[in-house]
């Protein structure tokens, strides 16, 4: 389903929504068409794209815009630039990364083959949420900004500048590694 907004109806015309499906996987892509002016207006598309409990969103690419995924348990890849993500009820690896923009995942529960989590933005605040019976092998580093946690891992300064945050939580099976230059890091424990 593609929502699509504008200031006025010819910005509406100037937006043109490409949306594909086949057994590989699902394609959308908004076209912002240029008028006689060399401009396409304003206006915006929400994407709203159903897919299987189970899949895996293994190659989402967003220059400008949110994203937020709910219900998906299968293993996330997510490459944004402006823009913040939000991901819940996650059960295997992710690898999220933003340039601008903030990043939440949540943890429903640890599925057998969840290995590693990884998430990087260089603006914006990162916070992850795992289930307390999650074991954690935790590498968080941080240039501005705070670094907290739920399990009681000391955060200590990195060099002349940053901080950092490492440690083993239960049986720290799954690796996790965050970075981020200026906003803060949260790991909570649900």
């Amino acid at each position: 389903i593609a929502n699509i907004s504008a200031d006025s109806e010819k910005a509406l015309n100037l937006i043109e929504v490409e949306m594909r499906s086949n057994t590989n996987g699902v394609t959308v892509h908004t076209h912002h068409k240029k008028n006689n002016w060399g401009n396409g207006g304003s206006g915006s598309v929400d994407y709203i794209v159903k897919v299987p409990k189970s899949a895996s969103l293994k190659s989402i690419e967003m220059v400008n815009g949110s994203l937020q995924v709910e219900g998906v348990e299968g293993e996330v890849d997510v490459e944004m630039v402006n823009g913040s993500v939000s991901i819940e009820g996650l059960t295997r690896d992710s690898h999220v990364s933003s340039v601008n923009g903030s990043i939440d995942i949540s943890y429903a529960s640890a599925a057998s083959d969840l290995d590693e989590i990884e998430l990087e933005t260089v603006n914006g605040r990162i916070k992850l949420t795992v289930p307390e019976s999650m074991g954690l092998d935790v590498d968080v580093e941080n240039m501005h900004g705070s670094i907290k946690n739920d399990m009681g891992l000391q955060m200590k300064k990195s060099g002349f500048i940053g901080k950092e945050l490492t440690g083993i939580v239960g049986n720290g099976e799954v690796n996790v590694e965050i970075e981020t230059v200026n906003g803060g890091v949260r790991i909570k424990t649900k």
